[in-house]
């Protein structure tokens, strides 16, 4: 077992990562590849109210009438998707970087102060306000205390981006037997079997996690309805490739892929950009200098399929 007490990971290339992941979609060997954000970072550190600002950050993920017991068991199957993933995607902006636990426990402006000189921020990310800036620290404080397996590898936890772009998941598509989608976007899956010429299998999940906070006051997403999805998915055959862009869960949809025999590649937002919806402004704004509401023509699908060929 490994631990990087400043998160000095080695972060492998796009191209290293893209041709392992082929190499276990031609080999039917199980594999999955997980990104770690400050959502899992704050849902990994086990929130409770007698953290105010963090427990802020919850509800405003899970919604108002999130309770403690739900996130514990949240984070266990979260944590377990870390230990298990073959490829984890670390944030670039906290690798190599120190940041002591005094600083949770110091007056924000002085926390704030400290994370802008530490971290190695985008310039979009400057701006960032304590509540968010403390979500980041605390992936960085799980990582850097992390216990994780021999033989993991590691990357940029935007490789999705990186992949899409350049055509490699369409390439990796073309290349793999079976091909199936975990996303909300249901139109995502007939638009990949026409332009790949073949059939990708489809399981729906909800759109966004606040829909269920939303409808009722309950819990934002039952943990029995995630329960519910591993249990419906089904790997046809050994390293079927599987994409998967489902928020927080999806990195619990990939684990159960690779428990199967699938290869999962943890795809996230890229979803949306297939979709057109430009839904992460900073990400689309550093990388790609996206002017804000626009998805770049490098992430929409059909470019995507015409870089591939």
């Amino acid at each position: 077992m490994k631990s990087y007490p400043r998160c000095d990971f080695p972060l492998a290339p796009a191209e290293d990562v893209a041709h392992r992941l082929a190499g276990s979609i031609r080999s039917g060997a199980a594999a999955s590849l997980i990104r770690l954000g400050d959502g899992e970072g704050m849902v990994l550190t086990r929130p409770t109210p007698a953290d105010p600002h963090l427990w802020a950050s919850a509800c405003q993920h899970f919604g108002p009438d999130v309770e403690p017991s739900y996130l514990r068991r949240l984070a266990d199957r979260l944590a377990r998707a870390v230990q298990s993933a073959d490829i984890l995607g670390i944030r670039d902006d906290i690798v190599g970087v120190d940041f002591p636990a005094r600083y949770f426990a110091a007056p924000e402006d002085e926390a704030l102060a400290a994370f802008r000189a530490r971290f190695r921020l985008r310039p979009f990310d400057a701006r960032l306000r304590y509540d968010g800036a403390m979500r980041i620290a605390r992936l960085h404080r799980y990582l850097g205390r992390a216990h994780l397996p021999d033989g993991q590898a590691y990357c940029s936890a935007w490789i999705h981006y990186d992949l899409s772009a350049d055509g490699t998941l369409l390439r990796l598509m073309a290349e793999a037997g079976d091909i199936a989608l975990i996303s909300a976007h249901a139109e995502l899956a007939p638009s990949l079997a026409r332009l790949l010429g073949r059939e990708v299998g489809s399981y729906g999940v909800p759109n966004r996690y606040l829909e269920f906070a939303r409808a009722g006051g309950e819990s934002p997403y039952p943990l029995e309805e995630l329960e519910r999805t591993c249990d419906r998915i089904e790997v046809r055959s050994p390293g079927q490739l599987f994409l998967v862009g489902a928020g927080i869960w999806g990195k619990i949809y990939c684990e159960r892929v690779r428990t199967l025999g699938g290869v999962a590649i943890d795809v996230g937002s890229v979803c949306d950009a297939w979709a057109g919806i430009p839904s992460r402004l900073a990400v689309l704004v550093s990388k790609y200098g996206a002017e804000p509401g626009q998805v770049p023509d490098c992430l929409r699908l059909p470019q995507a399929a015409e870089i591939s060929r």
